[in-house]
């Protein structure tokens, strides 16, 4: 029963994010298709921070989860893996170049 609630509570989420989604795009009169065509190369830019670590990385099992709670925290683990892996080089450079933070 705990888990049909769950699934049902993150379903939900996921429909009030596409709903938001649509209402931001009919807010700012955009056109989503145009958008994403016209933002194609940063998209592509930002995919490619993320290659390298697909291989290794197992919350891509749930990316093809019925359930929508795991198949909802494995977006979660995809977005935090690029933000991590965008933080990298920052935090290499503030090392070598002797700043304190």
């Amino acid at each position: 029963m705990k888990s049909i609630r769950k699934g049902v509570l993150f379903l939900g989420i996921m429909l009030a994010l596409i709903g938001l989604n649509w209402f931001l795009f009919r807010l700012l009169s955009a056109r989503y298709f145009l958008w994403y065509l016209k933002s194609g190369p940063i998209i592509s830019l930002a995919t490619g921070f993320l290659a390298p670590t697909w291989t290794r990385f197992k919350a891509r099992q749930g990316m093809v989860s019925a359930h929508p709670s795991v198949y909802f925290g494995a977006c979660l683990q995809i977005l935090g893996v690029f933000f991590v892996s965008m933080a990298q080089p920052m935090r290499r450079s503030n090392k070598s170049s002797g700043r304190c933070n």
